[in-house]
């Protein structure tokens, strides 16, 4: 049979704590990690290291802007065309910037509860908004419409139980939860370019800064 001298490329996406590295490692076991080339994203945030600690944990690590992807795309190219190329390294597994992401997105040691259920109170208005006015495009009832604009109350009762349970669970190092979190998250993340816009309008009026027009989080949380 024919074979193509073309590499493979296997992109494995996802939310934090999805498996997506669990995967990947399940992938170069069975291959052998001799016969592939692994480019672990984390591998790719940009230097962070003029900047203090607590600056770090401010950073958005979830933003696309926080990874030097144009590199990884090079690398990517360079590997396709069977040239060597030499990724940013890794300590012990995952580097200083990828601890850093951890802590500040997933610990709940130094959240402001406060500035947090706002945040999300406010997420969950607007999202309620948008769906009440997609159900009206859909020609739905009026009552049927209004009952979105409930979500508030279905966000704190469920849905944000929901949220911190996953990160609870994914601190503990159960996989996937990541991802049955992101699907829940999609109730909530309609609500975003709202918000992000307010941020636009009104800087200062949210309680972080650099506001995404989209955040696929179940809960966002806001730390010191």
């Amino acid at each position: 049979m024919p074979t193509s001298s073309t590499p493979l490329i296997i992109g494995i996406a996802g939310s934090s704590g999805s498996g997506k590295t669990t995967i990947a490692q399940s992938i170069l076991e069975a291959i052998g990690r001799d016969k592939i080339a692994f480019l672990p994203h984390d591998a790719y945030y940009r230097d962070q290291s003029e900047k203090t600690f607590e600056e770090r944990l401010q950073v958005n690590y979830d933003h696309p802007d926080s990874l030097e992807t144009e590199l990884l795309i090079k690398h990517i190219q360079a590997l396709k065309r069977g040239e060597s190329v030499v990724s940013p390294p890794l300590s012990g597994g995952i580097n200083l910037k990828a601890k850093e992401k951890a802590m500040s997105n997933t610990s709940l040691d130094n959240v402001q509860w406060r500035a947090t259920l706002l945040l999300n109170f406010w997420r969950s208005v607007a999202a309620g908004i948008v769906w009440f006015i997609i159900r009206l495009i859909m020609q739905d009832s009026m009552g049927e419409a209004a009952s979105m604009l409930l979500l508030p109350v279905v966000y704190f009762v469920i849905l944000l139980p929901l949220g911190l349970l996953a990160i609870f669970l994914s601190n503990a190092g159960v996989p996937y939860v990541g991802f049955v979190s992101l699907v829940a998250a999609v109730a909530i993340i309609v609500g975003d370019p709202i918000l992000f816009l307010i941020s636009l309008i009104k800087p200062g009026l949210l309680p972080v800064r650099n506001y995404s027009p989209l955040n696929f989080k179940l809960i966002m949380l806001v730390t010191y």
